[in-house]
């Protein structure tokens, strides 16, 4: 049916081999940074200079 070059096959494999490990380490960065932020965001917005009695 088709007139497929040779290697093409082998060629979309490692396209979508290595693009599936480039997105797989994106989301373990982007998992990374959100606990960060988490962690970051549990101090209070605001600081408590003096305590008027």
């Amino acid at each position: 049916f088709f007139n497929v070059p040779l290697g093409y096959t082998s060629l979309i494999v490692a396209i979508l081999f290595s693009t599936s490990i480039i997105l797989f380490s994106l989301g373990i960065i982007g998992e990374y940074l959100s606990r960060i932020y988490k962690v970051q965001n549990r101090k209070p917005p605001f600081s408590i200079d003096k305590v008027i009695e």
